[in-house]
């Protein structure tokens, strides 16, 4: 992959992973979003049929308090305490009269029947009957889809209804039953209408264990049963065995069976999940102590699920299609953008096939254009080191060809001046003897013209050769003053640096005078730099002239002598080939006091570097 795509690839990463992680974050919102409004409309629900089934329970109740409250009834059911027939019929048809105005004040219930245990008192159906009919002790306190077989042919009268029975007491004596009856769909009125296909709701009764038996039932915590054994055939689907030993399991679970459940309210309801028949659903419930019966709802969450997905789905087709659009936005804008930089790229393949001539289009403000800029920048000093180089490398060519020059005449010379030498020892002329000497010791020094860097101490003894020369030749003395501490002798300097310096110093501040002279050579030594100094004491110069001279030192030609003479300008452009561009000569001059010429080189000693 180029370097273009890399490129594209990465910056549509950084779009796309994001937009794709809030994608599914999205997702997952929306579902559990979802999931907390079906969990509270479904405990808000199972609250309202748990509250509407309550007043149902207060309806028995209410007809419960107002038969026991009856004296006439307890008095009729005690036929003993009745002194005639005719009494008897009429307390009977008054009773019945009573229990009809209840059914007719409260249209809820389905029937009100007082069962004697007196075989004297008569039957008047369907309100007072005998107790011999059926097995009223058997009964629960609250009986669901019971139905009263024994009500014969009153067909009307054997729906499955929510029976309550209760044992009649007077003076504890047992005088008989009274059962009060409301229809099933009357009674869980809500549960048998369906809203929709993914919501089933059930009540169930359940009988709580004997604190006293531990292991009263192995299989489940609480054994429950639907209202109908079949939960509601007909109406909703039937629940498994198992599914209803996981809702025993969900809904009884964490209760503690020592203690009431009406002091257990924070586990009378609630609304968890729950994986029930191979669905996932939610499950609501709520706990009716009175009755021992719960109610639960079971929410469905496919239609969530589908919903959810739908809506993901449409999401993540406009995610593709924004991706689509993005995916080209970046690659047009990178496209336009790595046109300059392939112009970098460009100039750079044309300077490696050898075109220094390059200098590219600076475009904008931005980086790139610090690059083209930088790119120009980097071309001019290539081209501005080539011409130096070449600068430099034609001054070793020309100062060679001095030297070459110079050593063909100085080995002629050279030779004969020692034949000189050898006739004035014969001669005994001793003084012409030391200054053949002296001037031999010159010529050997000038002759290794291969050697570019001496010691520090070889060129003061060429110096000083010089000047005794100059003394020789002269009728004044010139006084050279060596001021350069030992441990300086054997730094490495460029050859003939000084000797120049000192015949400039006789040349324009002694010679013009004719008198005797001094000439001071120093040294100091700072940080890693070696400054020398050749100091005279003439006439010295004026500001104008030195800025001459530092101007003229400082252009880049290279200086041809056509005398062969080494000048300041030749010093100094040996000294940058020597040290480089941050050795530079510095003068110091003052009318009539004299002046200094300061001459900076690595400190680097001999033995340093050889090694």
């Amino acid at each position: 992959m180029g370097f273009f795509k890399r490129i594209v690839v990465v910056y549509s990463s950084i779009i796309i992973i994001p937009l794709l992680l809030l994608v599914f974050a999205l997702f997952n919102y929306m579902r559990s979003s979802a999931y907390q409004k079906l969990e509270s409309a479904s405990l808000e629900n199972i609250t309202s049929i748990a509250e509407a089934t309550e007043d149902k329970i207060d309806s028995f109740s209410l007809i419960e308090s107002a038969v026991r409250a009856d004296e006439d009834l307890l008095l009729l059911m005690n036929h003993s305490e009745i002194e005639d027939e005719d009494t008897l019929i009429n307390a009977i048809i008054e009773e019945v009269s009573v229990m009809s105005r209840m059914t007719f004040i409260l249209p809820d219930l389905y029937a009100v029947r007082i069962f004697s245990d007196n075989p004297l008192v008569p039957e008047r159906w369907p309100f007072i009957l005998q107790s011999s009919r059926t097995n009223l002790a058997d009964l629960d306190k609250w009986e669901f889809n019971y139905v009263a077989s024994y009500m014969g042919n009153q067909m009307a009268y054997m729906e499955p209804s929510v029976c309550s029975t209760r044992p009649l007491n007077r003076n504890r004596k047992n005088m008989g039953y009274m059962q009060i009856a409301m229809k099933m769909d009357v009674f869980f009125g809500q549960l048998y209408t369906r809203t929709d296909d993914f919501t089933s709701q059930y009540a169930f009764s359940f009988q709580l264990p004997q604190s006293n038996l531990v292991d009263w039932d192995k299989d489940t915590t609480v054994r429950m049963k639907s209202v109908a054994d079949k939960s509601f055939p007909g109406v909703f689907p039937e629940l498994s065995p198992e599914s209803v030993s996981k809702l025993a399991d969900l809904i009884f679970g964490e209760m503690d069976f020592s203690v009431p459940l009406v002091q257990q309210q924070d586990l009378i309801s609630g609304v968890k999940d729950l994986k029930i028949d191979g669905k996932s659903r939610i499950v609501s419930y709520q706990i009716i102590p009175r009755i021992n019966v719960v109610l639960v709802q079971l929410s469905e969450t496919n239609q969530i699920d589908s919903t959810v997905l739908m809506y993901t789905g449409g999401i993540f087709g406009l995610f593709l299609i924004i991706s689509f659009v993005m995916f080209f936005v970046i690659k047009y804008a990178t496209g336009r953008l790595m046109t300059r930089i392939y112009s970098v790229m460009d100039g750079l393949q044309q300077v490696s096939h050898g075109n220094l001539n390059v200098k590219l289009n600076v475009d904008g403000g931005d980086e790139v254009a610090d690059t083209q800029a930088a790119f120009n920048d980097m071309m001019d000093r290539i081209n501005r080191q080539i011409v130096q180089i070449t600068q430099e490398q034609q001054l070793i060519a020309d100062t060679e060809m001095k030297a070459m020059q110079n050593q063909i005449n100085a080995h002629f010379l050279y030779n004969v001046l020692e034949t000189i030498r050898m006739q004035a020892v014969l001669a005994d002329q001793d003084d012409i003897v030391e200054s053949i000497t002296v001037l031999g010791k010159m010529m050997r020094y000038c002759l290794r013209w291969r050697v570019h860097k001496v010691t520090v101490a070889e060129e003061i003894e060429y110096v000083r050769s010089y000047v005794h020369i100059l003394n020789i030749r002269n009728d004044y003395v010139i006084s050279l003053q060596i001021e350069i501490p030992e441990e300086f002798n054997q730094v490495q300097i460029p050859k003939m640096i000084l000797q120049p310096l000192v015949e400039n110093a006789f040349f324009h501040a002694i010679e013009t005078e004719g008198a005797d002279a001094v000439l001071e050579i120093s040294a100091k030594k700072t940080g890693n730099v070696l400054e020398l100094c050749v100091k005279d004491f003439g006439p010295g110069m004026t500001p104008e002239q030195i800025s001459s001279i530092e101007a003229y030192l400082a252009q880049d030609t290279f200086e041809r002598d056509s005398a062969g003479s080494i000048g300041l300008k030749n010093i100094q452009q040996r000294l940058v080939m020597f040290a480089g561009n941050d050795f530079r000569i510095r003068i110091e001059s003052e009318l009539g006091k004299g002046t200094a010429v300061f001459v900076p080189v690595p400190f680097i000693q001999k033995e340093l570097q050889e090694e």
